[in-house]
């Protein structure tokens, strides 16, 4: 509680008899904290009284609030001056003259009065005692005045020599990747000193492994992007991993009699399909989800079977017709699963009536698309990124995932040095201003270690971990901050699209399945049958 002037009570004081309030009682007093177990200040005490550092603090969800930026619940890094949350991503330092280096830049700190920006936050510039460069230096004991860049050659030094006192080749590339500030904070810096001492071998099990405990699920899996990253190790698709596992998890819950059934559908008819779809390179998250939902909707009939006494083999169409009428929703996977099972003689042929419920219900109308285009592509307060993707889904009707795998080769020119790009088998030459938006593709990175690991950025749209396009459920969470639907806007587009344009054309230009653009030519009720299937 503060008083009138903004005071707070006295509850302790130091030895120079210094006050201190319940918040900054244990300020600058160093433990082993409860959570993490590194040795380090107070920063609060959990109602148990067990001491907390500042990261844990942070990492305690319990302390999150909605950002006033980008409306996410994210740990609060600084208010405005109306005493909103920021989010890290959000905030933005204020630049101002610091008074260590003169410079105009960042500010990290103003504690008494002085200004000091983040590149001389936490050291002082002097001569480094190695490298002797003028520039931002700690003080340890056992260095001496060392700056940030040999202090973390010496970090990364320590943490890869092997028991016979050298450094394996391997690790040469991480060497230049990693920064000080992850090495001192990341709980995943345990597992790289297992591989680079040799007590655990380079390898995505070993990682696996320690993926498995929570603490260091975050950290191992952006270590793993930094070790593909420098291909030290090779790329693997984590989506289709854990479908494999996730399926074998249910496999694993059926009944006995259900699961060489369960897992001949799964290896034959649903993995390899997302399998597929990694080789072409394209995302594989919602493929995966699709393919283990289908799987338990399919485990779901087969233990409702079992329990009206009756198996799979010996069921029959009033078994199905009854399952049907109280699963409505379910009918179009299990009827693949029927009709899978009879052509592999596993039950009796059964019809199972579909709802005719494929034709699209949401759309947009065609002011509100064409102004959130104009808007996309005029208003500089967006993000390029997000003008682009919108662009693209308004203009293109492009779904999140083929956005989020866009990459430089999809780019080019055509004759008349025009940009282009590749969408489907044709590429499409892009009016302005759209074009040079596309070139300012990818953004710099914001933060972290995704910029500095692989020079040459192949994704258009990249993530934050390195080496990884982003995720496209981040880009429908950003477009819909902007007021655009992903799902209507793309109908909205295509349906316009499918009257105005010829269906080879469209499946050619937009990437789509034939047999999808012919469909969207049904919905939109264009008449194209002069028009040739195959063109010259």
């Amino acid at each position: 509680m503060r008083g009138a002037d903004g005071s707070r009570p006295v509850v302790h004081r130091s030895l120079d008899r210094t006050a201190r309030c319940s918040r900054c009682v244990d300020r600058g007093a160093a433990e082993a904290c409860g959570q993490c177990g590194r040795v380090k200040q107070v920063a609060r005490r959990a109602p148990d009284a067990t001491a907390l550092c500042s990261t844990c603090v942070r990492r305690d969800p319990g302390t999150w609030e909605p950002c006033s930026g980008c409306g996410r619940t994210r740990p609060v890094n600084a208010r405005t001056d109306d005493r909103a949350p920021l989010c890290p991503t959000c905030y933005t330092s204020p630049v101002d003259t610091c008074d260590l280096c003169g410079r105009a830049a960042p500010i990290s700190s103003r504690l008494g009065g002085t200004v000091v920006c983040r590149y001389c936050y936490r050291g002082h510039t002097d001569r480094c005692g190695r490298c002797h460069h003028h520039t931002v230096c700690r003080t340890l004991p056992d260095l001496g005045i060392i700056c940030l860049s040999c202090l973390l050659t010496q970090r990364v030094d320590d943490l890869l020599t092997g028991e016979d006192g050298t450094i394996n080749a391997i690790w040469d590339p991480l060497r230049t990747a990693l920064a000080i500030g992850w090495l001192y904070r990341s709980p995943a810096v345990a597992v790289l000193q297992e591989m680079g001492t040799g007590a655990s071998p380079v390898s995505h099990t070993t990682l696996d492994r320690a993926a498995g405990q929570a603490r260091y699920a975050s950290g191992v899996e952006h270590l793993r992007g930094l070790l593909v990253g420098v291909t030290i190790l090779p790329e693997r698709d984590n989506h289709l991993l854990r479908l494999e596992q996730r399926l074998a998890t249910l496999v694993a819950a059926a009944h006995p009699d259900d699961r060489q059934v369960l897992t001949l559908y799964a290896r034959w008819r649903l993995i390899p399909r997302v399998r597929r779809a990694s080789h072409a390179g394209k995302h594989t998250g919602s493929r995966s989800g699709g393919a283990h939902t289908a799987l338990r909707m399919v485990a779901g009939h087969l233990d409702w079977l079992r329990r009206h006494q009756v198996g799979l083999a010996d069921s029959t169409q009033a078994h199905v017709d009854q399952w049907a009428a109280t699963h409505p929703g379910h009918t179009s996977t299990v009827r693949t699963f029927l009709r899978w099972a009879a052509a592999n003689r596993r039950t009796p042929r059964h019809d199972l009536a579909v709802p005719d419920n494929s034709h699209p219900h949401v759309f947009s109308t065609d002011d509100q698309r064409w102004a959130l285009t104009r808007q996309a592509l005029a208003d500089h307060t967006w993000t390029v990124s997000d003008r682009v993707a919108a662009a693209l889904i308004l203009l293109y009707a492009q779904t999140p995932s083929r956005i989020a795998t866009l990459t430089r080769r999809d780019l080019g020119t055509d004759n008349e040095g025009r940009l282009t790009l590749r969408l489907g088998a044709d590429p499409i030459t892009v009016p302005p201003p759209l074009d040079q938006l596309l070139t300012q593709l990818p953004e710099p990175q914001r933060h972290g270690l995704a910029a500095t690991v692989i020079l040459d950025q192949e994704w258009l749209f990249p993530g934050s971990r390195p080496g990884r396009h982003v995720d496209p459920t981040t880009v429908m969470r950003r477009l819909r901050l902007h007021g655009i639907h992903p799902r209507a806007a793309r109908n909205t587009a295509l349906l316009q699209l499918a009257t105005e344009t010829p269906t080879p054309v469209i499946a050619d230009l937009l990437g789509l399945n034939l047999n999808t653009a012919e469909k969207w030519r049904e919905v939109a009720g264009a008449r194209w049958a002069n028009y040739p299937s195959r063109r010259p």
